[in-house]
């Protein structure tokens, strides 16, 4: 299973990559809109100079907060349906996103058309934020459903989330929660959480290969054992589970930031039964650092738990990977003869090619 975090990575990247074409005469009102409310707001003595004028971002928002607290802005942006407001939002996040070049004297209502035209994204960043925290949390707060996964993230094919997003809409309080949460976020990041996911299903092998690196090889084999890999979803999630709960922090050094951290097979996947997927003492606990060195085995354990690290690392320089030759960890049950496994087929085999 594809982590959650990793899974959210992928959705926000999407979400960021969508474009919405602006109808001509949309990029047109637009643009005008802020000629026009710079003559309103001069008028009233809001503002001394055009907002094309302004090309300072902090400048601006300054600006902003000045327009929307004046109190005939409510009448003067109300005839339009909200074009000025939104025209003011969309200049804003314009001048955040502008790499400035020689100011001199600047009118930015160029600019402004063309990014409106080119760059402008169905998502803003506040949107994106709102959306992924809703699917990370606000499954929490409903009544009468599975609280197993509340992270909406762990459903990762369609078939899954389709089943899910049913049972949390069936939800008994889910109006309440959608409404209290403002903009019925909750409805609207289901809605394109499915997008992203029948996006992105089609193209399940590259998506592994983009998000967890596997090799060819690997991503044909585990290709072949797509009906497994899903019904064991679950237990992959309890996997990770259990290793967080048994480790405070990367068994190799002190990072214990949770996105960070991966829950790595010592036996590696590809080459593990169902069952030694499943087995916790087939896991270490370690940050993306470690666990790249150790699952391309750079490094391994002895049978006491000593670190053993590849010539190859060791000639670069062990600190630049945070390492130290008296690194150790706790072998227990089973992990021995995974361990033995890991030495032979992974790191010695590395040895050997390199």
């Amino acid at each position: 299973m594809i982590e959650t975090d990793l899974i959210e990575e992928k959705y926000i990247s999407w979400m960021k990559s969508m474009k919405k074409l602006l109808k001509d005469n949309v990029q047109k009102d637009y643009v005008e809109a802020i000629d026009k409310g710079s003559e309103w707001a001069i008028q009233v003595g809001l503002i001394s100079e055009n907002m094309y004028r302004v090309s300072d971002y902090e400048k601006f928002q300054d600006i902003l907060d000045i327009l929307t607290s004046y109190e005939g802005y409510v009448a003067y942006n109300s005839p339009g349906h909200g074009t000025f407001q939104a025209a003011l939002h969309k200049y804003r996040a314009f001048l955040k996103q502008r790499v400035p070049e020689n100011e001199g004297e600047t009118d930015l209502r160029d600019e402004f058309t063309s990014w409106l035209r080119n760059y402008y994204s169905i998502y803003g960043n506040g949107t994106i934020n709102s959306y992924a925290k809703a699917l990370r949390t606000l499954v929490t707060q409903l009544d009468s459903i599975d609280k197993t996964y509340t992270n909406v993230f762990h459903y990762q094919t369609v078939e899954d989330f389709e089943k899910r997003n049913l049972e949390i809409r069936s939800a008994s309080n889910f109006k309440k929660v959608n409404k209290e949460n403002g903009n019925q976020v909750l409805s609207a990041a289901l809605n394109s959480y499915g997008k992203f996911l029948k996006a992105t299903e089609s193209n399940w092998k590259v998506l592994q290969e983009e998000i967890i690196g596997v090799s060819d090889e690997d991503v044909k084999e585990i290709t072949t054992m797509v009906g497994q890999y899903v019904s064991a979803r679950r237990g992959q999630s309890l996997f990770r589970q259990r290793l967080k709960e048994r480790e405070i922090h990367c068994q190799l050094c002190q990072i214990k930031i949770d996105s960070m951290m991966i829950a790595s097979h010592i036996k590696p996947w590809a080459k593990a039964n169902n069952q030694e997927k499943l087995d916790v003492d087939n896991g270490l606990w370690l940050c993306v650092l470690h666990d790249a060195l150790f699952d391309r085995g750079l490094i391994s354990f002895d049978d006491n738990g000593i670190l053993i690290i590849a010539d190859t690392v060791l000639k670069q320089g062990i600190d630049d990977y945070k390492l130290n030759v008296n690194m150790k960890i706790v072998l227990q049950g089973k992990m021995l003869q995974y361990m033995a496994y890991h030495r032979k087929k992974v790191y010695e085999q590395f040895d050997l090619h390199y």
